[in-house]
């Protein structure tokens, strides 16, 4: 049956807003969109579902989130360490836990991502390899990015054998959920494993996801072999000799050298890059996801948004997890970046939450509103809103939990919160 939901203001995002807008929705997506007049006109047998004083607009995707570190979190202050100290501590941090807790942090982290308004994640699966079924009984889309760890070239063969059989086993009830491969760093994964990852990621067809330039720790390494990695990091987990010597390269260009940048693989982080590695970042086509209040709250630097931007890359936001951040919500993320960059438009703002970050990974159907994408989508109330503000601006300022009036997904609404599974 078509159903017709209307609001104050429509946000597609890909075209300008309209006042008392509608959206045509049947069998999970979208017929048409147009003014509320013209759309229950032409679908005069529909049942028409008026949600009030609210701006309706593509719900959020959060391109890359740990959700299973989610009780690890949150983040109570700016570290004072150097970012391989506290990966390390968060490394035996994890290691002494069981699954359950890993059950327990993903379902809080799915709860708090959706109540804010995600309606699609990225997310990093390191312990629980097939996480589908948590994301179906919450009733939203997630790419679960099969993360692999492994700097002994020799089982290179073995790690890529095991993530090939994950995705071949992963769960295919549903297409909410698709999987992808997250070779973890540069300082991670060899050579060899990258290179045996990307070819089964471009086999399959599937979304690839790094973590890449996030210190200058990072940096130290590829470009003179030196630094705590080097000096603390690898001797203690006992990796020394397996450690990677590129030297005189950035880790970007480290990847480029093997060859695994390309659109279909995500970079995340990116705050030590240089304009050289922006300009390979841009020619292959690689998205890149910033998380800036967790590298705030790493003491890892700034990413250069603006000349991201600038060069036409496809930027989006993504929240990490509250390891290293004080919450998962897009919108709190995009508040911090309006205020550490007073320039951007709140407008772009949105497009990063939305289409921006849907494209990143792999999601092409969804993060705006237009006809034959999936309705996936949000009403925020606009108590407050006069009409004279400008709407991007006044949805970045003010929204909140407690302004998300109601989530759909494939028009199915979403947001009552199912019983925990333990």
């Amino acid at each position: 049956m078509i159903k017709i939901f209307t609001g104050r203001l429509l946000l597609p995002v890909e075209s300008k807003p309209l006042a008392e807008g509608a959206l045509a929705v049947e069998d999970g997506k979208i017929l048409e969109v147009g003014h509320s007049q013209k759309i229950t006109k032409k679908f005069s047998g529909a049942e028409n579902v008026d949600i009030g004083n609210v701006a309706i607009l593509p719900g959020l995707v959060n391109p890359h989130v740990h959700l299973e570190l989610t009780l690890h979190g949150p983040r109570k202050g700016v570290s004072r360490i150097p970012f391989p100290f506290w990966l390390l501590g968060m490394v035996v941090g994890t290691r002494i836990r069981r699954k359950n807790h890993f059950v327990n942090s993903l379902q809080n982290g799915i709860e708090q991502v959706k109540s804010s308004g995600t309606t699609a994640v990225g997310h990093i699966a390191t312990f629980l390899r097939d996480p589908s079924e948590f994301f179906m009984l919450a009733g939203i889309r997630a790419v679960v990015f099969l993360e692999a760890i492994g700097l002994d070239p020799a089982q290179s063969d073995k790690i890529a054998k095991k993530i090939k059989g994950e995705i071949d086993d992963f769960d295919a009830k549903s297409d909410m959920v698709k999987p992808g491969i997250s070779p973890h760093a540069p300082y991670s994964v060899s050579r060899e494993l990258f290179r045996k990852l990307a070819g089964i990621s471009k086999k399959q067809k599937i979304f690839t996801t790094v973590h890449l330039a996030e210190s200058a720790d990072e940096i130290k390494l590829f470009e003179s072999n030196r630094g705590a990695f080097k000096k603390v990091f690898y001797p203690l987990l006992g990796l020394r000799k397996f450690a990677p010597k590129p030297g005189k390269m950035t880790p970007v260009e480290y990847l480029k050298d093997a060859g695994i940048l390309d659109s279909h693989i995500s970079a995340v982080h990116c705050v030590q890059i240089n304009d050289s590695d922006i300009a390979i970042l841009r020619n292959a086509k690689t998205p890149v996801v910033l998380c800036p209040r967790s590298n705030y709250y790493l003491n890892v630097g700034t990413a250069p948004l603006k000349k991201l931007l600038d060069e036409g890359i496809n930027v989006s936001l993504g929240t990490d997890g509250l390891v290293s951040n004080v919450s998962l919500s897009l919108w709190d993320e995009a508040r911090f970046v309006k205020r550490m960059n007073p320039w951007i438009s709140s407008e772009q703002l949105l497009r990063m939450m939305t289409v921006n970050a849907a494209r990143s990974v792999g999601l092409s159907k969804i993060g705006a509103l237009a006809p034959d994408m999936c309705a996936d989508f949000i009403a925020v109330n606009l108590t407050g809103f006069d009409g004279t503000q400008d709407i991007y601006d006044f949805l970045i300022a003010n929204t909140e939990k407690k302004k998300i009036q109601g989530v759909w997904v494939g028009g199915i609404r979403v947001d009552n919160s199912p019983p925990r599974i333990f």
